[in-house]
């Protein structure tokens, strides 16, 4: 009578269903062979397991330390980028408005010299403009 039941402890096969792999209890097509699978070696052990717990918390806290230190960062980094932008923007405004009053003054000047330096000033201005400005556009 015992023979004909199967043993206790079943058989593991392991299976491609769809390009995914799966382990069952019953073999998936006629050439399967079952999966040699071998019980867990000793006792369980409460005091290792809360140790081995405690190690995963830990470390998820650390994780979780390291990202929130990095999103800081990464606000840090764009406070200061909005900032060194304004910055550039203000100044870029500062040449310009410079250059308009040059250029304004090199046309109003009666004096030839006067109105000589004003637009050199001035083209010295739109120099600065072009190098500078051009350069902060092009990174925003």
């Amino acid at each position: 009578m015992l023979a004909l039941h199967p043993p206790a402890h079943g058989q593991v096969y392991k299976c491609r269903e769809g390009g995914r792999t799966v382990f069952s209890g019953t073999p998936c097509d006629a050439d399967s062979a079952p999966l040699e699978v071998k019980p867990a070696a000793g006792d369980y052990d409460r005091l290792d397991d809360l140790r081995a717990r405690s190690r995963t918390e830990t470390g998820r806290v650390e994780l979780r330390r390291i990202d929130d230190e990095r999103a800081a960062r990464r606000r840090e980094a764009a406070v200061e980028n909005a900032v060194q932008r304004k910055a550039e923007s203000d100044r870029c405004l500062q040449i310009r408005e410079d250059r308009a009053r040059a250029q304004r003054l090199a046309k109003t000047r009666r004096h030839p010299d006067n109105a000589r330096r004003e637009g050199e000033t001035a083209e010295k201005l739109s120099e600065r403009e072009f190098f500078e400005c051009r350069r902060a556009e092009r990174l925003r």
